[in-house]
């Protein structure tokens, strides 16, 4: 009985308040329409009129303002970025002149620690040396 009541009640309100709904005025352009009279120019509406001010006191400045902030940023990081170029071309200028120096000296020559041979043969000297020692360490 709940449930068929809140339906009906649901249903007559829709339709008793669809007519209002479509037959609402549509509202007008949000854009202020000018009022020419011929002696004295072009007359605004209030709103449009403290619009305008407004924009010309705080969105001009502060547009101005934020353009020169982003100049000086821009400004800022192009030297910034100038300076890191220039840097990196003096050291590889450097790294460059130690690299020419390398190649210029000649190879040193190969002494016997270079060679696998001198280490393998010291190895066994080495190993061989501990053998007896420790056997020679040894009680009898």
């Amino acid at each position: 009985m709940r449930h068929a009541l809140i339906t009906y009640l649901s249903v007559g309100l829709v339709i008793l308040t669809t007519p209002a709904i479509a037959s609402a005025e549509p509202t007008d352009c949000a854009v202020p329409q000018a009022i020419t009279t011929p002696c004295s120019g072009v007359l605004l509406p209030t709103d449009a009129a403290e619009a305008g001010l407004r924009c010309l006191r705080v969105d001009v400045p502060r547009l101005t303002l934020e353009l020169e902030y982003q100049k000086n940023l821009f400004e800022s990081q192009k030297n910034y970025y100038t300076l890191i170029l220039s840097a990196e071309q003096k050291r590889s200028a450097g790294l460059s002149a130690q690299i020419d120096v390398l190649i210029a000296k000649p190879l040193p020559k190969k002494s016997a620690f270079d060679s696998p041979a001198f280490w393998a043969v010291f190895g066994m000297a080495i190993g061989a040396g501990a053998a007896i020692g420790i056997a020679h360490a040894l009680p009898e």
